[in-house]
């Protein structure tokens, strides 16, 4: 089901709403309608949109426990001002992280990527070019493409190119997706689980991985040869991204620490971060105040949204959560103090780089409702801890503001229930977390940093469910998705 819904409130400036529209020009999305909806037959997991800044494409799978999962695409047709489902494909197991291929000027192959029970590398073709991409020949190029090389993606025998795709349950697909590479980082029948992977950016041959077995694995996606592969964890690794640049790279995981590497110097690597004891975070409250730049250090941050700041329905940010909710978050707690009781580290679960600044990045716990902000001049203390959600709430996702994002437009509003400010970030200043109390919010970072009275966020939407997915990216940078459930939504900022 798709759905577009009106704007919550009429533009300010005409200047403004002329920049929008002449952004939205290339995919025929109207930036004055602001949200645009759609729902999937399972909950959405691994949401990414596509780089092309043509269309408003966005890529996911289903969490099912079941060995039989999907992959869908979906994109935004101008004609009928929804999203519409183009393609579809089964995936073994639930993917835990899809991404598509780094942009790039002219022409490229519409390649994205998947983790799960291995790294498998996918194709969408339109239907008038399905017969030519069914069956590639061995001088058909793939990745070699985006690398800049002449190699190409071989399929492996766990998923051959010519193998045709599922049919798409939809009349109205017009695209499939091939299955063009399986990758393995074992010799071995089996590999370990991978938990995420990130396709870099400056070099897009390069792709790292994150297992349960406490490795990262770096590929060469061009040759399909494994790159480099090392020990990064003490426990299952959760996350890794890569810094601007085609050399450094980040991992957390169930240790509770950030470590960053440089393929130039993998001798070494050096732990930027780690989780804090109860007794370690009350002892941290007497920290120096400044750090690098002059940005401040808030060890003691307790940043909370006005109640007067209205959410979609017209109810206060920061309202009560349902009774399900409740009882989650009473869970969550229950598990975290049996966990710092026992003495062990609480896990980092997500980690996302500033691709604008890359001295910052951000990262969050398991069951935590603080997103930690961290400067990698300036190790082992947070420059910033966000905890506005409400209380007892979990993060789920967090996602920097992306290179060409312009940023608010003071009296302006975006997409309804999204309550603007008078801030004014853009790239490389604002971050959007989602948690468990349906709510997203951008957070103008920069601002935060030089001025300790400004405690709130610059822009807040409530979701009609928990937000667990969240995707900003160049491609597009002024529509952010998000997900709640089986609903995804896209809304301009």
């Amino acid at each position: 089901m798709a759905t577009a819904m009106g704007a919550g409130a009429a533009t300010d400036a005409a200047s403004a709403s002329g920049e929008r529209r002449a952004a939205g020009a290339g995919h025929g999305a109207d930036p004055n309608v602001g949200l645009y909806e759609y729902e999937a037959p399972w909950t959405i997991h691994g949401l990414h949109w596509s780089q092309r800044p043509d269309v408003l494409r966005l890529g996911f799978g289903s969490f099912q426990e079941t060995y039989t999962n999907k992959i869908q695409v979906v994109e935004f047709c101008p004609e009928r001002q929804q999203l519409v489902k183009i393609a579809e494909q089964e995936h073994h197991f639930p993917l835990t992280r899809l991404q598509w291929a780094p942009a790039k000027q002219g022409a490229w192959p519409d390649l994205f990527v998947t983790s799960g029970d291995f790294l498998r590398v996918w194709e969408l073709c339109s239907d008038t070019a399905g017969a030519a991409h069914a069956a590639p020949s061995a001088s058909t190029s793939g990745a070699g493409d985006l690398a800049g090389g002449s190699g190409s993606v071989r399929a492996s025998p766990y998923a051959p190119s010519g193998a045709s795709p599922s049919p798409s349950s939809s009349s109205s697909s017009s695209h499939r997706i091939y299955a063009r590479a399986t990758l393995a980082n074992s010799k071995r029948d089996f590999c370990a689980p991978l938990t995420a992977l990130d396709w870099n950016e400056t070099d897009s041959s390069l792709c790292v991985t994150a297992s349960v077995d406490t490795t990262c694995t770096v590929w060469n996606l061009r040759t399909q040869q494994i790159k480099t592969q090392l020990i990064a964890h003490d426990r299952e690794v959760y996350d890794v991204a890569w810094a601007k640049g085609a050399e450094i790279f980040a991992s957390v995981g169930a240790d509770g620490s950030v470590r960053m590497f440089d393929l130039r110097a993998l001798e070494h690597s050096t732990i930027i971060y780690e989780t804090p004891s109860e007794a370690g975070r009350g002892a941290g409250k007497g920290a120096a105040a400044l750090g690098s730049k002059g940005l401040p250090l808030n060890p003691d941050a307790n940043i909370r949204t006005p109640t007067s700041t209205p959410g979609a329905n017209g109810t206060p940010v920061g309202a009560a959560t349902t009774a399900h909710h409740a009882a989650a978050q009473a869970a969550q707690a229950a598990a975290a103090a049996a966990a710092a009781a026992a003495g062990e580290s609480q896990p980092l679960v997500r980690l996302v780089w500033n691709k604008a600044d890359s001295n910052y990045l951000a990262t969050f716990q398991a069951r935590s409702g603080i997103v930690r902000v961290l400067d990698v001049r300036v190790p082992a203390v947070p420059v910033l801890e966000l905890e506005g959600h409400a209380p007892g709430a979990a993060i789920c996702a967090a996602a920097w503001a992306p290179r060409g994002y312009r940023g608010t437009t003071s009296g302006r509003s975006g997409a309804a229930g999204v309550a603007p400010s008078s801030s004014s970030g853009g790239a490389g200043t604002q971050l959007v977390t989602g948690a468990t109390d349906a709510h997203a919010y951008v957070w103008d970072v920069r601002r935060m940093g030089k001025d300790a009275s400004f405690r709130q966020p610059s822009r807040a939407y409530a979701a009609p469910g928990s937000v667990t997915q969240l995707s900003w990216t160049e491609g597009v940078p002024d529509w952010l998705a998000l997900t709640t459930g089986r609903r995804l939504q896209i809304l301009n900022l």
